[in-house]
């Protein structure tokens, strides 16, 4: 459940970071509080506001502050014309003499409101979005040879129920890499044996990252393998081994993979890896 205060902070950072200024409808914060308590809005709704909120601070902290920038600001616009609309002046201050909006006024401008988020929404399709803990663990129930059940240690961004604004995420677990990615809205998960390169003396080397293909020191590019079954018949004695360098900092490489238009790359390479069969590392 969101928090008003909580959300009421998160829309009064957007509004002056961003200079939103509708002449005739500045709101106090006990008028947009009001709003949000007693608007009349869905509470469903009023979650998914708070959440594109996130989204969109969270997507221009990577990827910089021209992230659908105008999609942000007509969404915010709108909700402070909707507040407006709901709130009778004399409620908030009975010395008042303004009337308060019809209530079609007020039905108008929530279906505006209704149109501008789910405006906001589509650009952030793409990204994995918060995932659940539940949900992510579940990607990575492999057994080892024993038969035990090997538990994975999740990231804090997971755990907190951040938005990632990323095509994937990884994380390592000493010599392991996890990958979380998504494709058609179907998760997938990809545990690998990783080891980090290391330049030979003072000579520098570079290496190709297979996801951004940006160019990297060689320390800042990870050798990644999984070895999957070639069959899907037990006990699968046939593997084969699938290497990629990739970048250590999955943050940097969203970043170029978004530039680029690119982010399809890590759900084909994760895709043709898993070919829906268990890992066996």
């Amino acid at each position: 459940m969101v928090q008003t205060d909580d959300l009421l902070a998160q829309l009064n950072e957007v509004i002056n970071k961003k200079r939103i200024r509708i002449p005739g409808l500045q709101l106090t914060d006990d008028g947009i509080s009001f709003a949000l308590t007693q608007g009349g809005l869905p509470a469903e709704s009023i979650q998914k506001f708070a959440l594109l909120l996130q989204a969109y601070q969270a997507g221009q902290s990577i990827y910089g502050l021209h992230f659908h920038n105008a999609l942000l600001i007509r969404m915010v616009e709108s909700f402070l014309v909707f507040a407006r609309s709901t709130i009778n002046p004399n409620q908030l201050d009975p010395t008042s003499q303004t009337e308060p909006l019809s209530a079609l006024a007020r039905n108008t401008n929530e279906q505006i409101l209704m149109r501008n988020m789910a405006a906001a929404q589509e650009p952030l399709d793409q990204f994995l979005g918060v995932l659940r803990r539940d949900q992510v663990a579940s990607l990575f129930k492999w057994k080892t040879k024993t038969g035990k059940a090997r538990p994975v240690v999740l990231p804090k961004p997971i755990d907190a129920g951040e938005f990632l604004p990323f095509t994937y995420i990884s994380w390592t677990i000493e010599k392991r890499m996890y990958l979380v990615t998504k494709r058609d809205n179907l998760l997938m998960g990809l545990e690998m044996t990783y080891s980090q390169l290391q330049p030979r003396g003072n000579v520098p080397r570079m290496g190709l990252c297979d996801f951004c293909h940006g160019q990297y020191k060689i320390h800042e590019t990870a050798s990644i393998t999984a070895r999957v079954p070639t069959s899907k018949l037990p006990p699968y004695q046939n593997y084969k081994s699938v290497g990629r360098y990739i970048c250590v900092d999955h943050v940097g490489c969203n970043q170029k993979l978004y530039t680029s238009n690119k982010q399809g790359r890590v759900a084909q390479f994760v895709e043709s890896v898993n070919q829906n069969t268990p890992l066996i590392l």
